[in-house]
């Protein structure tokens, strides 16, 4: 029985962008990505994160068009899915701790490199400021996961 964990498309690449100069190895400073929509084209043009390319968003996900998953979850509504396959197998749920209310991404981006750089990447994070035409250009490049995958 195979399972694993699905994640919004357009959240996964706003986290992988979080990380800023330091995570995922400095992608932000060695690509003179100023901005998340430049990391976007990055992204969709498959200059970066090759495991995010193809029309699957995670290619080793299928083999020959087809899921090799028994069950996915999806990690915006894990603790729903969770509760039903818990429940599914007659589990005792009641040692899950789903209390993570404040828990704060945010701090656990990186703040500190060797330069003046502008943090615009924390300021976007933060703020969620991400253009309509940037969520769009997303949404189309990985339109096979959304529609497989119901996300709107």
């Amino acid at each position: 029985f195979l399972i694993t964990t699905v994640r919004h498309p357009l959240e996964l690449m706003k986290s992988i962008y979080s990380h800023g100069r330091k995570g995922m190895g400095n992608i932000l400073a060695n690509n003179d990505i100023r901005n998340f929509n430049d990391y976007v084209n990055f992204q969709l043009q498959g200059k970066l994160n090759n495991h995010l390319i193809e029309k699957y968003l995670f290619k080793d996900m299928f083999c020959n068009n087809t899921i090799i998953f028994d069950l996915v979850f999806k990690l915006e509504n894990i603790r729903d899915d969770l509760t039903n396959f818990f429940l599914c197998f007659d589990l005792d749920i009641s040692r899950i701790n789903f209390n993570i209310s404040d828990y704060d991404k945010n701090k656990f981006i990186h703040d500190k490199f060797e330069n003046n750089y502008p943090m615009n990447h924390k300021k976007e994070r933060q703020e969620l400021i991400i253009q309509k035409e940037t969520k769009d250009k997303i949404k189309k490049h990985y339109n096979f996961f959304y529609d497989y995958y119901e996300y709107a």
